[in-house]
């Protein structure tokens, strides 16, 4: 069955844009359809049409071992996978991301360049963009252990703190999802500079959470000095066990401490504890693409749409 389309100016109709003027019947039929539902949707969500800047989210947490890389790349695939133009950007010298997406962060052939060499001005992002999946469109910008070099390079340069923000605010896209490294450095005030969004992966265990108070007093100082408001903050419950007691009583206790955690019209979004998030990060792929039916994915998706509303309730 062909996709429902529809012409230009139909669209504008059915956006119910003030400036145009009632359809004749030949307006329908002047054009070639090519907007479908899911477009209309998104220019609806574009005033006047025009592209805003691009939703940064950073997907940080101070701590190891929370899955924020997992959370990073399958948040990103479901965007993309939606038709929204998605840059998954990984500054975390370990590079999971980019195994996930399919090279070899150890490997100079496989990733030749980072952003570290975007910051020396030896090449450019579009040169180092690469796109993993044909069924899913999101552009992956890949990281190194070379990466390691960017803090040492950043302080001695000029308008060190906004380097990431001057080059990633000019891009063409809808989201741009940062994977950061568990640390705190100069490339971490570039980033919290540029967020529009923080998301937290935290697992329900106490010295994960004891970690949110540091990081996220790390960037009040830095915003601080900047006099910029604090970007939406969200703690995400990861590789959530209901069986584990420790589990149950930290998720109670951020809850009755009124942490800000991520919520939508069904309550708490909490990820599961799935071992299909590991079978597909085995297989490289995304869990929404290798099985869009556990509940971890199902997770995922929330906190994908809750993102496409500004963690708006």
């Amino acid at each position: 069955m062909k996709k429902w389309m529809v012409s230009r100016k139909q669209a504008i109709a059915l956006l119910g844009s003030n400036n145009s003027q009632p359809l004749k019947d030949s307006d329908w039929a002047d054009e070639k359809p090519q907007f479908t539902p899911m477009e209309i949707n998104r220019l609806r969500a574009e005033p006047d049409g025009k592209n805003n800047k691009p939703e940064v989210i950073a997907v940080h947490h101070t701590k190891g071992g929370v899955g924020k890389t997992t959370v990073a790349f399958n948040t990103g695939s479901y965007l993309a996978s939606q038709g929204w133009k998605v840059l998954l950007v990984d500054l975390d010298p370990s590079g999971g991301t980019t195994k996930l997406a399919g090279k070899n962060p150890s490997d100079p052939e496989s990733v030749p360049n980072t952003m570290l060499d975007v910051f020396k001005k030896s090449t450019s992002i579009d040169k180092i963009i690469f796109t993993p999946f044909q069924n899913v469109p999101l552009d992956v910008v890949p990281c190194s252990p070379a990466f390691t070099g960017v803090s040492i390079y950043l302080a001695m340069s000029t308008g060190k703190d906004t380097f990431l923000k001057r080059h990633l605010k000019k891009l063409d896209y809808d989201f741009i999802i940062i994977d950061a490294a568990p640390n705190w450095d100069v490339i971490h005030t570039n980033i919290f500079l540029v967020a529009n969004h923080v998301i937290a992966p935290t697992v329900m265990e106490t010295l994960s959470v004891m970690a949110l108070e540091e990081l996220r007093s790390y960037i009040e100082d830095v915003l601080d000095v900047y006099d910029i408001e604090l970007p939406n903050f969200v703690i995400l419950p990861n590789m959530m066990n209901h069986s584990v007691g420790e589990h149950k009583r930290v998720l109670e206790r951020v809850k009755q401490e009124r942490l800000p955690l991520a919520k939508d019209a069904l309550g708490e979004i909490v990820v599961p504890q799935d071992a299909a998030v590991k079978t597909a990060n085995e297989k490289g792929l995304p869990i929404i693409v290798d099985k869009p039916s556990a509940k971890a994915s199902c997770a995922l998706r929330r906190l994908a749409n809750l993102l496409l509303t500004h963690g708006e309730e």
